[in-house]
């Protein structure tokens, strides 16, 4: 009975993460997406049906194999999580020419609204993440005013920016020394967000 409470679960959630991940490229916008959990919640329904079913159903096969009970749970947990898609895709019920059952189009609508969810969270994340580092450089260059126009320059140049064109953008902002870090550093961010956090800790460091 613990299998339908830890190891099948486990596995679902094993399995979804395995098939959008890739996608996402993303846990926390995963694991903190509503629909995400939605689906592992239907998903882990499927795969305790799966599983009780071919417990019941191969108990002579399994012991033919030889194995130790853990690795025929094993197996079985595998090929029910598998098997899971193919209850989805072939579980269908069809009136005439009118589908008033169709999980496989539920569970592609499901997940397409997983995904769209899950990647409108990883928006939110990263300019969450945008705004903090500005505001950790601001604060960095606001101390050391001096190193803004050589990282600037740097990042750009880095990034396929025409020299006179950086030039023009830092004598565009310049004036009062501090006044300029706001709009140089916002650019930075903007134009190259991991070279502007790598400016951050190596300057820390």
């Amino acid at each position: 009975m613990n299998h339908l409470y830890v190891e099948v679960p486990a596995a679902t959630l094993l399995f979804l993460v395995i098939d959008l991940y890739p996608v996402i490229k993303s846990l926390s916008a995963l694991f903190s997406t509503l629909s995400f959990w939605i689906l592992v919640a239907i998903f882990t329904v499927l795969n305790a049906l799966s599983f009780v079913i071919l417990t019941a159903a191969t108990p002579s096969a399994v012991t033919s194999l030889h194995l130790s009970a853990s690795a025929a749970e094993g197996i079985l947990l595998f090929l029910s999580t598998i098997g899971s898609i193919s209850i989805i895709q072939s579980f269908s019920l069809k009136i005439a020419n009118f589908k008033p059952i169709d999980l496989d189009q539920f569970f592609q609508k499901t997940r397409a609204g997983v995904l769209t969810d899950a990647a409108s969270g990883k928006a939110k994340q990263e300019r969450k993440s945008s705004i903090r580092l500005a505001s950790k450089l601001k604060g960095y260059y606001t101390a050391n005013p001096t190193l803004i126009d050589a990282d600037y320059t740097t990042l750009m140049a880095f990034g396929g920016r025409n020299p006179a064109t950086i030039a023009a953008e830092i004598a565009a902002a310049s004036g009062d020394p501090l006044g300029k870090i706001h709009p140089l550093v916002t650019k930075m961010v903007l134009t190259d967000v991991d070279s502007a956090r790598g400016f951050l800790f190596l300057h820390r460091n």
